[in-house]
């Protein structure tokens, strides 16, 4: 998690200290609960309303948290549909559709833990689809705050995402549900 980091300028350049607090107080390790109001934080920059709170406090499946997880599969399907990819990573666009759908099905049954590697490298894939080549590079960062510091932030977010899943599934799913939102509306 090395973009977590503060002190790096591209992050305390484009970003408020507040969200830098955020993002630290929500990957501190060890946590067996989310801070919700410091994960507000983020999912206010990731264009979520305060009706988002109810989400991440909900301990099972909500009518908004299915709102959300059809929202994030119609928009990553179509974001994914219409980008144009390079020949040789036709497979990896195909493979992304594919797994997109089992992740949702297993979002509606609450299901977060199962799926939570296999998302965050789906995530990566997306961005990947997006930007090619340039995301492997260590400017990406701050090429994506750039060229819209939303997106920026996304990024800086998911890169900061433990790989693998946290022990506890609450974290889990808020981690994953903060990654749909900003999905579900770009």
């Amino acid at each position: 998690m090395q973009n977590l980091k503060p002190e790096n300028n591209i992050v305390s350049q484009f970003v408020d200290k507040s969200v830098i607090a955020a993002m630290k107080a929500l990957f501190e390790d060890g946590l067996d609960k989310v801070p919700v109001e410091e994960a507000m934080v983020i999912a206010e920059q990731f264009g979520a309303d305060s009706s988002f709170k109810s989400v991440l406090e909900a301990s099972e499946v909500t009518a908004a948290e299915k709102k959300l997880i059809s929202s994030f599969n119609s928009n990553l399907n179509l974001l994914v549909q219409k980008t144009w990819v390079e020949k040789d990573d036709e497979a990896l666009k195909e493979q992304v559709l594919y797994k997109l759908e089992g992740f949702c099905k297993e979002f509606e049954n609450d299901n977060y833990g199962v799926t939570y590697a296999g998302l965050v490298q789906l995530l990566r894939d997306v961005v990947y689809l997006m930007f090619g080549t340039q995301t492997n590079s260590g400017e990406f960062l701050e090429y994506a705050f750039r060229i819209d510091p939303g997106f920026g932030i996304f990024w800086w977010y998911v890169e900061s995402l433990p790989t693998e899943r946290p022990a506890a599934e609450a974290v889990a799913k808020v981690y994953l549900l903060l990654s749909m939102i900003f999905l579900s509306n770009y």
